[in-house]
């Protein structure tokens, strides 16, 4: 980093810089001003609206979270399948209430129905621990990347 331009651009309002930001004047300023006032910006807690950076840093979102579809999406299908099986023995265990209640004793049919939502909560848990590791996965990368970026300059 250039200590002269620095040292100037420190000197400047926040809006001063702001506004150098948002016209970009390349005749006027290097590149490296423009990357030392993000710089100052940031150190002084201001929010940097250079649409450019903005675009950039949308379209890297949108290509990571691609990515972690594309990337995980055998385990979004098994977590998904589970949910659907946890469904089905609900559904099979309202069937066997009404079934063994009406053929012997409506109290196993209610002990059935217990056991099904049970096992079907089970389905439903692990279905969204593996989203949750998904999830942990994803936001463990975004940080490190952010983190990478903030320390890169």
């Amino acid at each position: 980093m250039d200590q002269g331009i620095l040292e100037f651009m420190q000197n400047k309002s926040t809006e001063e810089l702001k506004q150098i930001l948002s016209e970009k004047n390349k005749t006027l300023y290097k590149d490296e001003t423009f990357d030392i006032i993000r710089h100052i910006l940031v150190l002084r807690n201001e929010i940097i609206e250079d649409s450019k950076e903005i675009e950039k840093e949308q379209n890297d979102d949108d290509d990571k979270s691609n990515t972690v579809n594309k990337k995980y999406a055998t385990l979004r299908l098994i977590s998904f399948y589970l949910k659907v099986v946890g469904i089905l023995i609900v559904v099979l265990g309202f069937i066997a209430l009404i079934v063994i209640g009406y053929s012997s004793n409506w109290l196993i049919g209610f002990g059935v129905l217990l056991l099904a939502v049970l096992f079907s909560l089970a389905y439903f848990a692990i279905s969204e621990i593996i989203n949750l590791f998904i999830d942990i996965e994803y936001n463990t990368r975004v940080t490190s990347t952010g983190i990478s970026k903030i320390i890169s300059k």
